[in-house]
């Protein structure tokens, strides 16, 4: 028996990963505990993709933890509105693609589009969320502008993927 250490076996193992930053695309694999017993993934568990899709693309933008930033930056980024559309089920073990989306950036709130893929040769729409984050001041529990540094790299990135979906088109 060998003893070596197979790291694609292991990537593939992994249940999250970025596999891109333009746009940014996180793979992810539906667990078996996310399931019902018909072999459906529960639709709650939508709302945890599209929150982990939220976190790991803030963080993707910042370059640190999105928790690192919160308290350098002295801000709290609490989900005020969440849409979920379904197209398709997912079953345990099934690979797909989140792909986030910068919509309309206001004062204090910015939308993030969020759209599941199946990974394979027909990318067929698995689900759509549209998420809502709203800053806050972590002094006080009232909406505040959102930083400077957040709002620029949001509207860069949504400059850099409204460009792509240009060119695609």
């Amino acid at each position: 028996m060998s003893t070596h250490f197979d790291e694609s076996f292991a990537t593939a193992l992994s249940y999250e990963r970025v596999i891109s930053c333009l746009p940014i695309t996180i793979r992810r694999r539906a667990r078996f505990g996310e399931c019902d017993p018909a072999g459906w993934v529960y639709t709650p568990v939508f709302s945890e993709y599209a929150m982990s899709a939220y976190s790991l693309t803030m963080e993707v933008l910042l370059k640190e933890p999105i928790g690192a930033a919160q308290q350098r930056l002295n801000f709290g980024s609490p989900i005020k509105a969440l849409s979920l559309e379904f197209q398709r089920p997912i079953k345990p073990d099934q690979q797909f693609d989140m792909i986030s989306h910068v919509g309309e950036i206001r004062r204090t709130t910015f939308d993030l589009l969020i759209t599941g893929k199946n990974v394979g040769a027909d990318q067929y729409v698995l689900f759509i969320a549209n998420l809502t984050p709203i800053f806050v001041s972590a002094a006080a529990t009232e909406s505040s502008p959102i930083p400077s540094l957040i709002r620029d790299r949001l509207e860069r990135y949504k400059i850099q993927t409204d460009e792509i979906a240009v060119k695609q088109s």
